[in-house]
């Protein structure tokens, strides 16, 4: 896997912050406000796994990887999993896919686990801070550029 710089990093949450209300207000418009969330919620976690498998080189894992974490979250909407929850499985997937075409060993992994944690909380203290949907975005992708 290449190992994508800051800037890159900044750069996906970014354009990540910028794309979630667009979708969010497409959506809401087609389907109920929580769904729309939830729906939101899923295309932006398939986004960012999408970008960390393009950064991968080995191609059958990535199809099975990304199929994977797609099915999960369809099971996920169409089980009606709350938004909460649907957020927590989420940030699961980023951190088994990122774990899985990164390190080698148990520990990093681990490691990782705890900064997508960190990540979470950064998401829910900006969003409590701010009231806004795209700070708490920015922050998590943010946190996640490191």
């Amino acid at each position: 896997m290449k190992r994508p710089g800051l800037l890159q990093g900044i750069i996906v949450a970014v354009l990540l912050s910028l794309a979630a209300p667009a979708v969010h207000h497409l959506v809401d418009l087609l389907v109920p406000r929580m769904l729309a969330l939830k729906l939101v919620i899923a295309v932006l976690t398939t986004a960012y796994v999408f970008y960390l498998l393009r950064l991968h080189h080995a191609r059958i894992g990535n199809i099975v990887l990304g199929t994977g974490t797609a099915l999960i979250l369809i099971a996920a909407l169409l089980w009606g999993m709350a938004t909460s929850s649907l957020v927590f499985v989420s940030v699961t997937l980023i951190w088994i896919v990122r774990s899985l075409i990164t390190y080698s060993s148990v520990f990093m992994s681990t490691l990782d686990g705890a900064l997508c944690l960190l990540g979470l909380g950064v998401a829910v203290w900006g969003y409590g801070a701010t009231g806004s949907a795209f700070w708490a975005i920015w922050c998590f992708f943010f946190s996640q550029s490191l």
